[in-house]
């Protein structure tokens, strides 16, 4: 039976009628599972650490958004008049629930204090220089000028709101489709947490988490969001994920003369190992999408890695592939070891650069630890590549 830790009895009331709904829904949650509020915070946690799946959400039970059915009133997510959710009846009674929880746990406010882009709006070279980091671009309509109506400001916080809360779920007919997941959105994100799941246990469109405790003395438990590192998660959820154990790097041009370029785009994509890394799958997380591939040319790819400790050598392997698909004819094991490490040399130094001046141009100590943080692994992979060249 699903315990309730709450600091507030009608949350809790709220909590255990979800539960109840998801259940006749046909979701399944182990006995073990405890959902916490406290001090208006959510989350999961376990009485102890098991190898099952923690929560089980059948497709009938999540609730497919559609952004522009909502507005704000007073800082609450209301549904506009005449809308048209497509919800069936139980869908109508847990989105109920939902957003008066929502209510409860002041969650568009929460989201007010750390959205980022809302602490730049009258910082415009931070806003630029954070946003040179990701390909979204200093246009984006998170940057939103103070001038514009209190309608539009409304309009983008909404926006951003959700997406900062749902998930790709996939429907029988193999077309993703963003969802509220109920009871598991309270997940937090961890490195080493639990990835969702579709398909579970032959439940086409169905999320599942399942059972991952990776702080020590703790019992709560953490899901896997998406490869994320400390300033990915500040710009996409407000907080800086400090264990991430990656780097992603700022978008970087690497010319390689005589050879061709590589262009590093920094987005945050999520990717599987495709046809040219498909001696990489050791890597699965850290493999980039290839947006263009030129031979002699250009190579054009999402992202690239600081790697973590754990695998050392990944972005020497990536770039590695990449250098090989730009050459034309034969080279030898010596050239391409050095065009590699001209590359990583490149990535470094913008890297290094970048961060130094996020550092100095902070304006709050989460940012400032932000810029430390990325500057300290940055370092720390810098330092045994230069180790691994005198050895």
């Amino acid at each position: 039976m699903t315990i309730i830790h709450s600091d507030s009895f009608s949350v809790e009331q709220d909590l255990k009628e979800l539960v109840h709904l998801c259940e006749r829904s046909g979701s399944h949650f182990h006995p073990d599972l405890i959902i916490q509020n406290q001090d208006k915070e959510l989350s999961l946690a376990s009485e102890k650490p098991h190898d099952e799946v923690l929560a089980a959400l059948s497709p009938s039970c999540l609730l497919p958004v559609g952004i522009k059915n909502f507005s704000l009133d007073k800082n609450q997510i209301v549904l506009s008049e005449k809308t048209d959710t497509g919800w069936d009846a139980l869908q109508s009674d847990i989105a109920e629930i939902i957003f008066s929880i929502y209510k409860q746990t002041d969650k568009v406010n929460q989201y007010k204090r750390s959205a980022y882009w809302l602490s730049l709006v009258n910082d415009p070279e931070l806003r630029i220089h954070i946003a040179n980091a990701r390909p979204f671009g200093i246009n984006d309509s998170r940057f939103l000028d103070r001038s514009k109506s209190p309608e539009m400001q409304n309009r983008v916080i909404i926006d951003n709101f959700f997406q900062s809360r749902v998930l790709a779920s996939q429907e029988p007919s193999k077309i993703d489709r963003l969802v509220i997941v109920p009871i598991v959105e309270y997940i937090n994100h961890h490195w080493n947490g639990s990835p969702f799941q579709n398909h579970a246990d032959g439940n086409d469109g169905g999320i599942t988490v399942w059972c991952s405790m990776p702080v020590p003395n703790s019992k709560e438990c953490f899901g896997y969001y998406s490869p994320m590192d400390g300033l990915d998660s500040y710009i996409k959820y407000g907080f800086v994920d400090h264990d991430a154990p990656l780097v992603r790097s700022i978008p970087v041009d690497i010319e390689l003369e005589s050879v061709g370029k590589i262009e590093i785009l920094g987005a945050m994509a999520k990717t599987t190992p495709g046809k040219i890394f498909q001696d990489l799958k050791t890597i699965p997380r850290q493999i980039p999408g290839v947006k263009v591939m030129r031979k002699g040319e250009l190579v054009r790819i999402s992202h690239i890695f600081f790697p973590g400790q754990r695998t050392p050598n990944a972005m020497r392997a990536i770039l590695r592939v990449l250098v090989q698909q730009l050459i034309k004819e034969n080279i030898n094991e010596p050239a391409l070891k050095q065009l590699v490490r001209k590359s990583e040399e490149r990535i470094i130094k913008a890297n290094i650069e970048y961060y130094e001046k996020l550092k100095k141009l902070s304006n709050t100590q989460t940012l400032e630890e932000l810029a430390a943080t990325q500057l300290n692994k940055i370092w720390r992979y810098a330092k045994a590549r230069k180790e691994v060249m005198k050895a």
